[in-house]
């Protein structure tokens, strides 16, 4: 009936309309690709992001959401966490914004909630959409280089999961490395490194990327 429920167990017991819960939360924190969501929280050593709302009728609330990234959940408790994975990523893409849609139930139980069962159970909803941003980890995807051979010219990209061009490029030789870039025989521009090896011997080299968003990561690459 409008404006209430009415339910008769031992006489009338007349519910006026319940009032939905209050999501307090606004807003949610950026996060990482690759890196565990949130900020460890005290008491309880969990790390991620308690959405906080409050009972109207003085229920019970369960929370539930969709939208979210892969590797990220939302309990029924409201603590968001998880570890952002990058498959929705193009290369092209170094961060996203997911609408999440989250959904705050509070379950109230009026009339006679105990071994009769006689009470009624009444369900009120809020709804919210929160942004979360979420930027992609720079990191190489090349893990190391294919295998050199004496006299015989190679050129290989060395990838991250960033596009090559996007990225600022250095490298850095190792002492008595085969690949040393002071001669004629070695070349390095925006990822791309190849030469002509002219002696045998092991090869040792650092390369630094920096993308736009200020990240910087570095590799080591060594072999013979």
């Amino acid at each position: 009936e409008a404006g209430g429920v009415s339910s008769e167990t031992s006489g009338t017991l007349t519910v006026e309309g319940l009032n939905a819960p209050v999501i307090a939360t606004t807003a949610l924190p950026s996060g990482s690709t690759q890196k565990m969501y949130g900020t460890t929280e005290t008491g309880t050593g969990a790390q991620g992001f308690q959405i906080e709302a409050s009972p109207s009728n003085g229920g019970t609330l369960k929370f539930t959401a969709e939208g979210l990234p892969a590797g990220m959940t939302l309990s029924e408790s409201g603590f968001l966490a998880g570890t952002p994975g990058e498959d929705d990523f193009s290369l092209y893409e170094t961060e996203k914004t997911y609408p999440v849609a989250i959904t705050v139930t509070e379950t109230v139980t009026v009339g006679d909630s105990g071994a009769s069962g006689s009470g009624i159970t009444l369900t009120k909803e809020a709804k919210a959409t929160l942004d979360l941003k979420i930027t992609k980890t720079l990191r190489f995807t090349t893990e190391e280089l294919e295998p050199l051979v004496l006299d015989t010219y190679f050129g290989q990209y060395i990838k991250t999961n960033y596009s090559n061009s996007s990225l600022s490029w250095s490298i850095t030789y190792g002492e008595g490395s085969i690949i040393n870039g002071t001669d004629e025989n070695t070349w390095f521009s925006s990822g791309y490194l190849s030469g002509l090896p002219k002696s045998l011997g092991s090869y040792s080299f650092t390369v630094t990327v920096k993308a736009a968003d200020g990240q910087t990561v570095s590799r080591t690459f060594e072999g013979e």
